[in-house]
C-alpha cells in the first residue's frame, strides 16, 4: 500500500463493468461514487499509515519492542482496515485489490465480467394453473444463507433456491407489476399494455411468486393457512414447465418487462417444499452438513454460536435450526416456562464434547434463552442429541460469558451464574422432550449420541 490513496480502480470486469475497464474514483458516476464511499476506510488507513511512516522515519519500520501495546494494536486495527474492500453486486465476492501507483488493481477477475444477464428458473405447473401472490415464501423451505440479496448475485441465488422448492421468486422492486398475455408468453411488469393484462400483482415484498396452482393449495392444507390470505389471482395456462426469467431490468422504468413465463420442453423438475431431514447418518444430516460450514467466532465455538447468539439469523424449521427465508420459529415445545426448571433429568447418560465444543457463552436471559430454551417437540434427533451433549458440557463448569473480561468481578459472576441456570433449564426442557418422544427407550438417542461423539473427538 503507498503513502497517497488510488485515484482509480480497475475493475477486472466487477462491478458490472467490463474486463478493461478502469473507474475514475472522482467522476460523477453511479460505481465511482459506490467505490469512492466503500473504499472509505482503506483511505483512512492509507492516511494513519502514512502518519506512522511520518512519525518513525521515511521507511516507517520499528522493532516491536520500541512500540506500546496500544500501538501495537493500532497497528493491528489498520491491518484489519486495510483489507476491508467492497463486494461485487454480480458475483458476490470481496473485491480484495493491492495499490500498484495511482490504481487499486483487484487479485481476481469477477466471474460475471460485464455484468450478471438474465436468467431463467424453471417451475412445473402440472394444473394448468399459475396462481400469482406476493409473499408465498412461509409455504416451502428456501434456505436464506446465501450472498446477500441486496446484491443481484443473492437474488439470483434465492430464486434459483426457490424454484428447487417449486416457488418462482423473482425481484421485481416495488413496482406492484402487472401480469399481461404476450403472444405465447407471459410478461411481468410495469406500463405493459392493457390489453391481454390478467392481474397485478402487489409487491411490498418487492418480490413476486407464482406457483402451480394445487400445489398452492396443497401447501396451504399442509401449513394449516388459508389459500385467501395470500392468493392474489390465477391464470390458465397449458400444463407443463415453465420458465420463470429474471430480466434484470430497471423497475423505475416507465415501461419495462421485468420477467418472462413461457412453456419450454423439459423433464418437471423435481421438488422440496418439506424441511423435514430423513437423513440416518450423520454425515448426510442437516445438522451436520449446516456445522461443518461453521467456524468459530470472537472464541465462541461453532455450537455456541448457532445455539446462543442473539439476531443470528436462525430458525427452528421442520425440526432444524436454518436460515430460511420467509419463516419463522416453529412452535415451542409447550413445557411451561422455563424459569421453573430446576432439575435436570437423565444427565449423567449425556456424554460430554470435547471443551473447545463450548467455547464463551453469549449473555443470555430468561426472556431471550437463546435457541435451545424455545425449541420445538419436532426437533431432529441429530440437534436434538449435540444440543443435549453441548449444554450438559457447558453446564459441567463455570460458563465463560462474552465480554466478562469487560465486567466487573460480581457482575461477571452473575452473568456467569445466570447464564449457567438458563443453559441448565434448557437442558431439562430438552430432556423432557427426548423422554415424550421416546427416543430413550427406542435407542434412538443413543445411537447419534455415538456417533456425534466418533464425529467431535475426531475433529
Amino acid at each position: 500500500m503507498t503513502d497517497t490513496f488510488p485515484t482509480k480502480f480497475a475493475t477486472k470486469g466487477h462491478f458490472g463493468c467490463q474486463l478493461g475497464d478502469v473507474v475514475d474514483l472522482s467522476a460523477e458516476s453511479d460505481t465511482a461514487r459506490y467505490l469512492s464511499h466503500s473504499l472509505e476506510t482503506v483511505r483512512m488507513g492509507t492516511g494513519a499509515l502514512a502518519r506512522l511512516r511520518e512519525a518513525f522515519g521515511s521507511n516507517g519500520t520499528v522493532s516491536s519492542d520500541e512500540i506500546s501495546e496500544e500501538l501495537k494494536e493500532t497497528l493491528e486495527n489498520l491491518r484489519e482496515i486495510m483489507r476491508v474492500f467492497p463486494e461485487c453486486s454480480h458475483c458476490g465476492q470481496r473485491v480484495s485489490s493491492v495499490a500498484d501507483g495511482d490504481v487499486f488493481i483487484p487479485k481476481f477477475e469477477c466471474a460475471e465480467a460485464g455484468g450478471l444477464k438474465a436468467y431463467d428458473v424453471l417451475v412445473g405447473i402440472p394444473s394448468g394453473k399459475i396462481a400469482f401472490a406476493n409473499d408465498l415464501r412461509n409455504l416451502v423451505v428456501i434456505a436464506d444463507d446465501g450472498p446477500s440479496v441486496n446484491g443481484l448475485i443473492g437474488q439470483k441465488v434465492l430464486t434459483q433456491s426457490a424454484a428447487s422448492a417449486g416457488l418462482a421468486l423473482v425481484f421485481v422492486g416495488n413496482s406492484c407489476p402487472s401480469v399481461v398475455k404476450a403472444g405465447e408468453e407471459l410478461h411481468v411488469g410495469c406500463g405493459l399494455p392493457k390489453k391481454g393484462r390478467l392481474g397485478t400483482i402487489v409487491t411490498d415484498l418487492w418480490w413476486y411468486s407464482a406457483m402451480d396452482h394445487d400445489f398452492f393449495i396443497e401447501r396451504c392444507a399442509a401449513e394449516g393457512l388459508d389459500p385467501e390470505d395470500f392468493l392474489d389471482f390465477v391464470v390458465d395456462v397449458e400444463p407443463g414447465v415453465y420458465a420463470f426469467s429474471d430480466e434484470l431490468a430497471d423497475p423505475h422504468e416507465d415501461a419495462v418487462v421485468l420477467s418472462k413465463i413461457r412453456k419450454v420442453d423439459a423433464a418437471a423438475p423435481a421438488i422440496s417444499a418439506s424441511g423435514v431431514d430423513t437423513a440416518t447418518r450423520l454425515e448426510d444430516s442437516q445438522f451436520w452438513k449446516y456445522l461443518s460450514r461453521r467456524r468459530e467466532r470472537g472464541g465462541m465455538s461453532r455450537l455456541g454460536d448457532v445455539f446462543c447468539t442473539l439476531g443470528g439469523g436462525l430458525d427452528w424449521i421442520d425440526g432444524g435450526l436454518r436460515s430460511v427465508s420467509g419463516r419463522e420459529d416453529d412452535i415451542a415445545y409447550a413445557g411451561g416456562k422455563l424459569e421453573d426448571r430446576k432439575v435436570v433429568r437423565l444427565h449423567k447418560r449425556i456424554p460430554l464434547l470435547p471443551e473447545k465444543e463450548v467455547g464463551i457463552i453469549y449473555p443470555l436471559g430468561w426472556d431471550y434463552p437463546g435457541k435451545l430454551g424455545i425449541a420445538p417437540e419436532n426437533i431432529d434427533p441429530y440437534w436434538l442429541a449435540a444440543s443435549m451433549m453441548f449444554l450438559a458440557t457447558a453446564t459441567s463448569q463455570p460458563v465463560k460469558v462474552l465480554g466478562g473480561d469487560r465486567l466487573t468481578e460480581e457482575k461477571r459472576l452473575e452473568q456467569s451464574e445466570e447464564n449457567r441456570a438458563i443453559l441448565a433449564a434448557s437442558l431439562d426442557l430438552l430432556c423432557e422432550i427426548a423422554e415424550v418422544r421416546g427416543l430413550w427407550e427406542s435407542g434412538r438417542l443413543e445411537a447419534v449420541f455415538t456417533e456425534l461423539v466418533a464425529a467431535f473427538w475426531k475433529d
